[in-house]
């Protein structure tokens, strides 16, 4: 499959590295040596014009800010055919103001995160009229190597965007306070890293695999009186479930603000 990518930023150079091995791959960024870059390594053509970049694409990839959804309108909307399929990875944008955008083509809003670079992003995909050679099942396994594809209805995209996007930064942090308090114990930044990036990675294999709840892991490795369940009692002290709560929905509101302004 050919696809045309519209940006070449975090996100769009990403899906380039990720799909170069089985699709041709056609780039576009309004800074040309962006683009040039891009197709440097992910073995793909940059273009000098968008029109060029899509002209003969079955995919579109519109991966540009969300403020220049309008620029790119003016760029590709009048060379949009019926029989080509425009992926927008724009945050907040809805598939309602999409359609309004490009009412000649067919639609998917795609929501990945940062990890999609190696192949374990979040990808969140709701559609719009899809029709033939484009289905659910091929759409699936073209982003399956980007990482976990999760379709949710348009009403659940910006939660998904929240939890899955954001949430990196937020767990990024939480992952930087731990190490911070290694440092207080007295070990190394390297070794606390080293020790709470296992730690994390071992919590989750413990609950992939066994399915359960995390309170019943939380209840798991405390004991009576012990040092866990004291540890336990300062997040609780301190707020720590408020505060990641107020975070996310925080975020989530931001994302339906977004949406409303473009």
């Amino acid at each position: 499959m050919k696809i045309a990518i519209i940006g070449c930023g975090t996100i769009g150079s990403s899906m380039a590295m990720r799909w170069r091995a089985t699709h041709q791959i056609a780039l576009y960024d309004r800074t040309l040596a962006k683009a040039q870059h891009v197709a440097e390594v992910a073995k793909g053509t940059a273009y000098a014009t968008a029109t060029e970049a899509i002209a003969d694409s079955e995919l579109i990839v519109l991966a540009v800010k969300p403020q220049n959804l309008h620029e790119a309108v003016e760029l590709i909307g009048k060379h949009l055919r019926h029989e080509q399929l425009l992926a927008s990875v724009l945050a907040g944008v809805t598939l309602e103001t999409l359609v309004k955008s490009f009412p000649t083509v067919q639609l998917l809003r795609v929501m990945p995160n940062i990890a999609l670079e190696y192949g374990r992003g979040v990808i969140g995909l709701t559609d719009y009229k899809l029709n033939a050679p484009f289905t659910k099942e091929n759409i699936q396994t073209l982003f399956d190597p980007l990482g976990w594809v999760h379709w949710v209805t348009e009403e659940k995209m910006d939660a998904l965007s929240a939890l899955s996007g954001s949430g990196m930064a937020f767990m990024a942090v939480i992952i930087e306070a731990t190490v911070e308090a290694a440092l207080a114990m007295g070990l190394s930044t390297d070794e606390g890293l080293m020790i709470t990036l296992e730690m994390i990675a071992g919590t989750i294999s413990t609950l992939q695999h066994t399915g359960m709840h995390p309170s019943s892991l939380k209840w798991q490795v405390a004991s009576p009186g012990g040092t866990t369940i004291a540890g336990l009692y300062a997040l609780e002290e301190h707020g720590l479930r408020s505060a990641l709560m107020q975070t996310f929905l925080a975020t989530y509101k931001r994302n339906k603000e977004l949406g409303k302004k473009i």
